[in-house]
This record gives structure tokens, C-alpha cells and sequence, in this order.
């Protein structure tokens, strides 16, 4: 009984032996080259990549044959029947490619007669190839446009504006509410070290979480997957900074930490070359880190957010460049529309921006033409978020303090959406760790000048309550502990302004954030009065040993019927003075005290 089994190679070696070459012989020369992999080879790959099949190629090129073949010889011709269109027929080319790929083994060498499996593979995709891509017929440096734009004449076929009349339209989803829509390429624009790379990390963890990490400026609509890719940080500083804000956030809850770990995905990329455009005397050119970005994203499930920090990592080509500037927008619109996350690209301003007349002008750093380069970067983005250190005189005016430290206050403004209301100029300040807070000039200018005094008394009280007893307070008991108690007394006292204070105090100095054990044994960072002793160090010695006022009994003083509850605070770096009850003049002399004062 005769049987018919599958046998390609035997089948190619028929066909090569007698129906031989179909083009010339210049164009089969197929002796194997094992030449570089050259840039042009890459170049040509992301351009394949690029184009109306470049999802079968990518796979074929990493040996993911089985969705479309039955057998991988079958999957080797396929590929290189793409590269003969792609290379005109260039079988040096071919070779060197295909040597590059998934596919490659070691049959690819073997000998069948007087060829190579390799060879004749080649020659056979060769002489059944008619047409081949020609670069002086494309008009576009993907390639996209030499093959039939498919997507166009489906979408012009169902371009009826019906189906807005007859439906209606699919709720917004909104990364962060009223701001940033899913699918949308932004910018986050201003000067190198004003604190971009921070900003967005605080977006980032705000997404993965949940967590209105900046209320009234970016609030996120739920949960999701984040990524970031730093191209100029490397794992450890990358690390630091985390761990910095962290601290600085008091995201500190067996619950973030899940989320984040499930949700947040960074790169430190420092010393790699990602660059998604590359442009030169023939025109711009998609690269091969681009398509394997593209490829990788799209299986994120959930992803609602992608940083690329900086631009100029990204964009290989002139800063001017307008019509690389566009393809490069299109570039992470497609990674937009292919994972339906926002993407924001993190970029730097012009020299002169944010000044007028030579002096800063807050309107003049809030304008979206604020940033560097080609306009088609700033103009094709959907949504655009400048920020801007303030100097010292305009920290003064528009915050509404007395002083302020280099650096300390930004301003931050989305000056372009497309979609939304606009959104106004908002205030941060820079707190412990590099954190990012924002800064509440109403709250400031309202009549509560010793708000922060009263807190930080608090504060110190409760802390040194704490050192006497032995206990711990974590920055975690103090807020979930106190300020509910502190609250019922001062309604001005809330959790975000009792974190602002630990912050500004652990900056200041005033207290300390030291490494020390719980009763489990658990590794915690517990605040003191006293700073962290290294193990070499002497025993630290108060210069003058404190006098403890220990009362024989709690001591209820009633004056005017206001009651003044009284409680003793020690610390070395406070010298003593004179504290006015507040509304009653009642004066308690050379005493530190923390008072509370209640009708």
C-alpha cells in the first residue's frame, strides 16, 4: 500500500534540481554569508515590523511558527519569502537575516547535494517572488504605505456618521479624573532637576495603588498596571528614589505594598540605546527596540499608564525635526492605542522659557510653547503638564510666605488637553525625601499662622512620651493613632497637614527617623527626639539633664471657664519661652507645654 507522507525538503531539492533559477544568476547567488548583522539588517527588520503583516513577521523572526504553519520548513520559507520582497532580492541580505532569527538551526547548513537546505530555501523564495519593495516608491519610511492600506478603505467604508446619531457614546475612562484620558499621548515638560522624574513616580504609584497621592491635582479612577522606562537612572539610584518617597508618602500598608508589587513595572535603562526613531540622510527609520516595545506591552493586561523619561532618549532624530517629531508621536500613539494605556513622555523646556523681559513670569512657564524642540512634539501631544521651580520672590507672591528655600515650591499647570475643562495653576511643596505635596495657599492665608506650631508641639509631645516608655511611635500610629483625638480639639488638624509637619520636621531636624525593631522583631523606622547613634559612637550625653516636672496628681486649671490641659515637653534644641493661651490671655512663664484650649 503506498502512503503519502510530508516531505518539503525532498520536494525543494526536486524543484531546484530541475526547474533551477527563474531570474538571473546575479540574483541567486545564494553561497551561505555569514556576514555582521549590519545596521541596515536592523533597520530593515523594524521597517518589516512596521508594515500591514508585521505581527507574522515578528513571530516567524522569533521562531513562533506553529499559529501559522504545520512545520517549521514550511515556516522557513515563508520568511524568507517576506525578505526576498523586502530586500529585492538581495540573498546576501536574506542570509544574514534569516541567521538572526528564531528559526535559524543547524539545518539550516546542512548539505542536500550541491546546496545547502539554507541555499535552497533562499533560491526557491527568490524565483517564486515577483514583486519586490521599492524605496523610491514609498512614500513614507515605515513601509506602511507600499502595501494596500487596508484599515483605510474599512474605515471609509464604515465612515457613516449613523453610527454617532443611533448610539450613544461609551463612557470616558479617565487615568485621572477630568485630566488624562486612557489612550492619550501626553507631556510632562519643565527644566532638568526641577523634579519631573519625581512627579511622575508619584502619578505612577497614585495609578498602581489607587491612592489619591495628590489630591486636588491628579486623582486616579481605579487601579491598574503602570510602566515606566528610566532611561537615565540606573537600578540603584532608582532604588533610592523609590525608597524616598516611600517614606515621604507614608505608603507604608501591607495593602499598597500588594498593589504596587502587582501593579507598578519600572526599567532602569541608563547606558541602553532606546531609541524608537532614528533619522539620516534617506529619511526617518522605526527601530527594532521600538517594535519589541510595542510587541512586549501588548500582553500587560490592565495597563493604564507608560512613562518614557526623558523624550530625547526616545527620539533619535534633530531636536527641530517637525516631520520626525510627528512620526514619532504616531509611534507612542500606537503603543497608546495597542494597549489602551495613556503614554506621557517626560521632556525638557527651551533656555528662555518661563521668562519675560528677563525676569520669571509664572504665565510664561505655564504655556505649553514652554517646551523644547520641534513644535509637531508639543502639538501632537493630546494633554501637556508644565512644571517650574519657583524663585524665591515668586514663591513668596504666590504662596503667600514669608520665606522659602531654593527649590522648595512649584508650580504645576495642565496648559493643554483635548478633551476637559482647563485645569488651574496648583502649588507643591518640596518636602523630606525630594516629596512632592501639594501646597494649599488658601490654608495659608487664612488666620491660622501657628496651625503648624500647635502640630509640631503635638507632635513632639507624643514622641517624647513614647522615648520615656520605651514604645515606638511610627509615623503609621502617630496618624492613625492621634490625629482623630487631636481633631475633636482643633478641627483645623488633619491627617495630610500632620504629614506635612513629620516631614518638614524630620527635614528640619527637629525630629528624628531612626532604624529599630518592633515588638515581633520586625526591621521598622521609628521616630525620636534623639538622633540615630552609629554602634562606635559614645552614649550620647544632653549637655544639662532636663528637670522632669512629675505633679503629684493631674492638675485641672479652670479660668474663665476656659479649661487649659497641660502636658511637659523636653527637647534640647528648644529654648524656653513664653506661650500665650490662645483667646484668654492666660501666660504660663518658662515652661515648654502643650496646650489645648476647649470652651
Amino acid at each position: 500500500m503506498m502512503t503519502i507522507e510530508h516531505r518539503p525538503e525532498a520536494l525543494m531539492e526536486i524543484f531546484v534540481r530541475y526547474a533551477g533559477p527563474t531570474t538571473s544568476v546575479d540574483d541567486v547567488d545564494v553561497k551561505s554569508d555569514q556576514g555582521e548583522w549590519t545596521q541596515a539588517d536592523k533597520d530593515l527588520c523594524a521597517r518589516i515590523a512596521g508594515a500591514n503583516m508585521g505581527d507574522r513577521f515578528q513571530k516567524l523572526f522569533a521562531g513562533q511558527f506553529q499559529d501559522y504553519y504545520g512545520s517549521q520548513s514550511e515556516a522557513d520559507l515563508a520568511l524568507c519569502n517576506s525578505l526576498a520582497f523586502w530586500t529585492a532580492k538581495n540573498s546576501k541580505q536574506m542570509d544574514r537575516i534569516f541567521r538572526q532569527s528564531g528559526l535559524c538551526r543547524p539545518k539550516w547548513d546542512e548539505r542536500h547535494g550541491e546546496l545547502t537546505y539554507g541555499q535552497m530555501t533562499l533560491q526557491k523564495a527568490i524565483a517564486g517572488t515577483e514583486n519586490v519593495y521599492q524605496e523610491a516608491a514609498s512614500t513614507s519610511s515605515t513601509g506602511e504605505e507600499s502595501l494596500p492600506d487596508y484599515w483605510f478603505k474599512e474605515a471609509l467604508a464604515n465612515g457613516s456618521v449613523s453610527r454617532f446619531i443611533d448610539h450613544a457614546p461609551p463612557e470616558l475612562d479617565w487615568v485621572f479624573d477630568g485630566s488624562l484620558l486612557v489612550k492619550t499621548v501626553g507631556a510632562l515638560v519643565g527644566p532638568g532637576g526641577v523634579g519631573k522624574s519625581t512627579l511622575m513616580l508619584e502619578m505612577l504609584i497614585s495609578v498602581a495603588t489607587g491612592r489619591d497621592i495628590l489630591p486636588g491635582i491628579f486623582k486616579p479612577t481605579r487601579a491598574g498596571k503602570v510602566l515606566a522606562i528610566f532611561a537615565e537612572e540606573d537600578e540603584t539610584i532608582l532604588h533610592h528614589r523609590f525608597k524616598g518617597l516611600m517614606d515621604g508618602l507614608f505608603v507604608f500598608d501591607d495593602e499598597a505594598h500588594r498593589m504596587l508589587k502587582e501593579n507598578m513595572l519600572m526599567i532602569a535603562a541608563s547606558g541602553h540605546d532606546l531609541r524608537m526613531l532614528t533619522s539620516d540622510a534617506g529619511g526617518e527609520k522605526v527601530t527594532v527596540f521600538f517594535n519589541m516595545v510595542l510587541e512586549s506591552v501588548k500582553s500587560i493586561p490592565e495597563l493604564r499608564l507608560i512613562v518614557v523619561d526623558p523624550l530625547s532618549r526616545f527620539f533619535g532624530a534633530g531636536e527641530n525635526d517637525n516631520g520626525a517629531g510627528t512620526l514619532f508621536i504616531s509611534l507612542l500613539e500606537k503603543i497608546a492605542q495597542a494597549t489602551g494605556a495613556a503614554v506621557i513622555a517626560c521632556h525638557h523646556v527651551g533656555k528662555k522659557a518661563g521668562y519675560a523681559n528677563g525676569n520669571f513670569d509664572l504665565d510664561a512657564a505655564m504655556h505649553q510653547d514652554a517646551a523644547r524642540g520641534a513644535s509637531a512634539l508639543t502639538n501632537g501631544a493630546r494633554w501637556q503638564c508644565n512644571l517650574v521651580g519657583l524663585p524665591e520672590q515668586s514663591a513668596k507672591k504666590h504662596c503667600k510666605v514669608k520665606w522659602a528655600k531654593p527649590g522648595q515650591f512649584l508650580a504645576l499647570q495642565v496648559s493643554k488637553k483635548n478633551y476637559g475643562k482647563p485645569e488651574p495653576v496648583h502649588f507643591l511643596e518640596r518636602l523630606y525625601g525630594g516629596v512632592l505635596r501639594p501646597y494649599n495657599v488658601v490654608d495659608n492665608e487664612s488666620n491660622d499662622p501657628d496651625l503648624d506650631a500647635i502640630i509640631l508641639k503635638l507632635l513632639l509631645g507624643a514622641i517624647h512620651k513614647a522615648d520615656q516608655s520605651g514604645n515606638k511611635h511610627t509615623k503609621r500610629t502617630i496618624i492613625d493613632g492621634s490625629v482623630s483625638d487631636w481633631k475633636k480639639d482643633d478641627n483645623r488638624i488633619t491627617r495630610p497637614k500632620v504629614e506635612q509637619t513629620i516631614a518638614k520636621a524630620i527635614l528640619g531636624g527637629e525630629i528624628y527617623e531612626r532604624v529599630g525593631k518592633n515588638a515581633s522583631g520586625k526591621a521598622i523606622n521609628y521616630l525620636s527626639l534623639v538622633p540615630q547613634r552609629e554602634p562606635e559612637d559614645e552614649p550620647l550625653e544632653p549637655e544639662i539633664e532636663p528637670e522632669v516636672f512629675e505633679p503629684e496628681k493631674p492638675e485641672e486649671t479652670v479660668e474663665n471657664g476656659i479649661t487649659v490641659h497641660n502636658s511637659l515637653i523636653l527637647h534640647d534644641s528648644l529654648e524656653p519661652e513664653e506661650l500665650n493661651c490662645r483667646n484668654e490671655g492666660l501666660r504660663l512663664k518658662n515652661v515648654m507645654i502643650s496646650n489645648i484650649c476647649r470652651p
